[in-house]
């Protein structure tokens, strides 16, 4: 990999030498634009997402299975949770885990993982289907490993009341922001265009790169709301209870220069979260949906959105408001050691 990172920047500096030679600046331009994009693409190639590549390595293998492991968390918190559900997942998970237990000592995240298992069995056992085998395989991973500390009924999913979100929207920001959970369970009850309004008007003191404020907000409802959910293809399960969609985009007519290409994203994440935290203390219920689509997908998904080709697309946001009670995802989060460093 070293050595085809190397041949690619001794001919992407090659191919420089000689446009300025011939005073080629327009082409110079565009090719020192593409520098970034070529760097990205090194950098994929060294550390992104292939499957096979990811069990190489404990923190990339940790990242599959918490995906994986999410999938299932997902599933147990649906309104209508079917028997059964998931299973390709659940032997994938199981394969990862035990590799991982084979080279690694369980850890939080490992941990987390046998135990959404754990509840994943136990709930379909309680609906009467049939999970024998995925059953003793768990039993078998258990014993072969060691694996002493007890289960816990919370770990998967866990049923919450509107009443408890509603009263910690005025407490400090610590509960305030940890009172938050994705909704995937909405009442017959449409959000007023006024509502939406207020909350985007609060999120508008979301920092941005040199105050440029690149973000646009577009609202759906109705027909175009379900078209939408459908290019999307991530909201299964719960898609159908949606009644009012936020796509969050940033304009890239904001920035210039190829060191700018990612700011349209860390704008409109940074616009996205207070958004979604404004909506929050709004009483609404909200569950952020990715946009991360092939290239057919993405065109299908402007067209019908009708957003202007200068718009980059950040992400989508489910809107409505919650059900006295209902289940959300218990997701556990990583130990706060693992993810600060002080240098």
């Amino acid at each position: 990999m070293q050595i085809l990172e190397a041949l690619f920047i001794r001919i992407f500096n090659f191919v420089k030498i000689l446009l300025k030679f011939f005073k080629l600046n327009k082409v110079i331009y565009c090719f020192v634009y593409s520098k970034p994009f070529i760097n990205e693409f090194i950098s994929s190639l060294k550390y992104d997402g292939i499957e096979n590549r990811k069990k190489n390595d404990k923190y990339s293998l940790t990242s599959l299975m918490i995906k994986q492991c999410h999938v299932l968390e997902k599933g147990l918190a649906m309104p209508n949770t079917r028997a059964g559900f998931g299973e390709v997942i659940v032997v994938k998970l199981f394969n990862n885990l035990n590799l991982f237990l084979s080279k690694y000592k369980i850890d939080e995240m490992s941990f987390m993982c046998f135990n959404v298992l754990k509840t994943y069995c136990k709930y379909n056992e309680n609906l009467g289907h049939n999970i024998d085998l995925i059953t003793k395989t768990l039993t078998d991973l258990e014993i072969k490993y060691n694996i002493t500390k007890s289960g816990n009924s919370d770990y998967g999913y866990r049923l919450i009341n509107r009443d408890y979100i509603i009263k910690l929207q005025n407490s400090n920001f610590a509960e305030f922001v940890t009172s938050r959970h994705s909704v995937r369970n909405f009442v017959a009850k449409p959000v007023s265009p006024e509502v939406i309004n207020e909350a985007i008007k609060i999120s508008l003191a979301a920092p941005s790169a040199c105050n440029r404020q690149s973000w646009h907000v577009h609202h759906y409802n109705g027909k175009t709301c379900s078209d939408l959910l459908k290019i999307q293809n991530g909201n299964r399960g719960f898609g159908h209870l949606i009644s009012t969609i936020l796509v969050v985009s940033s304009d890239r007519r904001s920035y210039s220069g190829s060191n700018e290409l990612n700011l349209p994203y860390v704008d409109g994440g940074l616009f996205a979260m207070t958004l979604i935290y404004s909506l929050h203390y709004l009483g609404l219920g909200t569950c952020c949906l990715n946009l991360c689509l092939n290239c057919n997908d993405r065109k299908k998904f402007i067209k019908t959105a009708n957003i202007k080709k200068n718009e980059t697309l950040i992400m989508m946001i489910a809107v409505g408001y919650m059900p006295e009670k209902f289940k959300i995802t218990d997701s556990r989060k990583k130990v706060f050691s693992d993810i600060i460093t002080h240098h």
